[in-house]
């Protein structure tokens, strides 16, 4: 591995709202975004997801007006499924192909953060598969998307060996990224998609999902990866610290408080990269907010809201928010913690549209109608 090159061919260009459009699509509510494509490179190619609705006003409650949180009306969007496999293709409904398709378990979470961001450096969607069967919707839309090969991520408890067959008969230019264990899958990812080194690595712990997932289109809007730490081991092992060196990482971005990388790792980073930021805060919506108004300074079109609560709605998201360059947000069911609401409304973000990942048992539709503090 050498130090980063200033282009990856086949990644995408960040995607903006050029029309509101509408267009049905079965399974999914959503404001329509679409872009040029660019050519060998994974953008919108036209209005995409449903109709364009209108929210209520911005999140009310008592303190609201010493907050200054912004009041009026805003675009909204719902991509939903029957299950976490078709929420998953759904997402990519602005896309009619991809360089390459991750597929990661849709039962578990580790493997897919690391690979969002792997897919999105390369130019491609990130897929869930049950650990024994493809789902159809799945391989109905690798077949849509005529990806040139897929990368399949984790060992045979994850995917397998089934599963991988019946990939191989769609695509036979398909390899495996395993590992002794998610964090060695993890390290092998980024060795994988990275091979040019990487600048930024946002660095999460492998024994939780939230933090994680807000890095996942975080480290995309940086050009980064995500790499899965033991936040709760004796410091930073060897494996990783000599991968950040062959990567010529230049700074850490540490997702999580110290209850989820601990000070240890944060020391042995500072001492294997020139840079190290911890983005903290009380909670997991905290953490999330903070590592968007960090990375994003200044207005974006479009924020991914899912829930902080279960993983598998949103761990497909990160390659799609990262196409538009756009951050994912965490909430609760029914009302928005404070920190999420105070970015999204209270801040120089100030998003056009939300997309809202999940059913309406994830993300209830009082956050839409009548949304509300936590």
């Amino acid at each position: 591995m050498h130090n980063r090159s200033t282009s990856r061919s086949g990644a995408r260009t960040r995607a903006s709202i050029l029309t509101l459009a509408a267009l049905t699509v079965v399974g999914v509510v959503a404001a329509p975004l679409s872009a040029a494509a660019a050519p060998g490179d994974r953008t919108p190619d036209g209005p995409s997801w449903g109709t364009t609705e209108s929210s209520a006003d911005a999140p009310t409650g008592s303190d609201l007006s010493a907050r200054g949180t912004a009041t009026g009306e805003w675009q909204w969007a719902r991509v939903d499924g029957a299950n976490r496999y078709e929420v998953a293709v759904n997402l990519n409904a602005p896309f009619t192909s991809a360089e390459v398709i991750y597929i990661a378990s849709g039962q578990k979470y580790a493997d897919a953060l690391s690979a969002g961001p792997a897919a999105y450096a390369q130019g491609g969607a990130l897929l869930l598969t049950s650990r024994d069967s493809l789902p159809d919707v799945t391989r109905q839309e690798i077949l849509r998307e005529k990806p040139k090969r897929i990368v399949v991520v984790g060992g045979t408890a994850s995917v397998s060996d089934a599963v991988y067959q019946q990939l191989a008969a769609l695509k036979p230019d398909i390899t495996r990224i395993g590992g002794a264990d998610r964090y060695e899958v993890s390290r092998n990812i980024l060795e994988y998609a990275f091979d040019g080194g990487v600048s930024n690595v946002f660095i999460a712990t492998g024994n939780n999902f939230p933090d994680a997932l807000a890095a996942g289109p975080a480290a995309g809007h940086l050009d980064g990866a995500v790499l899965l730490v033991n936040g709760w081991g004796a410091g930073l092992d060897a494996p990783t610290r000599q991968l950040l060196t062959d990567a010529g990482t230049q700074t850490a971005r540490i997702a999580g408080g110290v209850n989820s990388v601990n000070a240890q790792v944060e020391a042995d980073l500072a001492a294997t990269v020139p840079s190290v930021l911890r983005y903290g805060g009380a909670d997991r919506f905290a953490v999330a907010a903070n590592i968007n108004l960090d990375v994003w300074q200044g207005q974006t079109e479009v924020a991914f809201i899912a829930s902080g609560s279960v993983f598998p709605d949103a761990l497909s998201t990160g390659p799609v928010a990262a196409a538009f360059d756009s951050p994912l947000f965490l909430t609760a069911t029914a009302c928005y913690p404070v920190p999420t609401v105070d970015a999204i409304w209270g801040s120089d973000l100030d998003p056009e549209v939300l997309v809202y990942v999940g059913g309406t048992n994830t993300l209830s539709q009082a956050l839409i109608d009548d949304p509300r503090y936590c």
